[in-house]
């Protein structure tokens, strides 16, 4: 005899059945040509530092967020990686990363990727990305 899902179990799975995961017609919400930089070129914006990605975008510690930044054996390139490709976070003079919202996204492909978050977490990454970004201007009337 097959197990009947709870009620609550059938809520989870549907909580996130609508939720547009990336635009029609696009990998990703945030393009390169939405995101700017500083008027000498310096960094995107707007920018996020390691802390407010981790406690913000994923409900972690920057500790575990920069664990998961690290080269490892089981990971050369960080756990950053997508396509087969590192992603590659803009540094500052002072070398702290700033994390644009492109990166950001890209940044929960990776980490879902690498199963280092579920489908939850990646989904309220997104998207909180994408609100961020209408905040911003970066997104009109699409999605979420």
């Amino acid at each position: 005899m097959a197990a009947v899902p709870t009620a609550r179990a059938q809520r989870a799975r549907n909580l996130y059945e609508r939720v547009q995961w990336h635009p029609p017609g696009r990998r990703f919400w945030i393009t390169e040509d939405m995101i700017t930089t500083g008027k000498d070129g310096s960094g995107p914006r707007p920018w996020f530092s390691t802390h407010t990605v981790a406690t913000v975008f994923l409900g972690r510690s920057a500790a575990w967020l920069r664990v998961r930044m690290r080269q490892s054996e089981e990971y050369p390139y960080s756990e950053l990686i997508l396509d087969g490709v590192p992603l590659d976070i803009h540094r500052s003079v002072t070398g702290d990363r700033q994390f644009s919202l492109r990166d950001i996204e890209m940044t929960a492909h990776a980490l879902r990727e690498s199963g280092s978050i579920d489908d939850e977490r990646f989904i309220c990454m997104i998207q909180a990305v994408c609100w961020v970004a209408r905040q911003y201007g970066l997104l009109g009337e699409q999605g979420l």
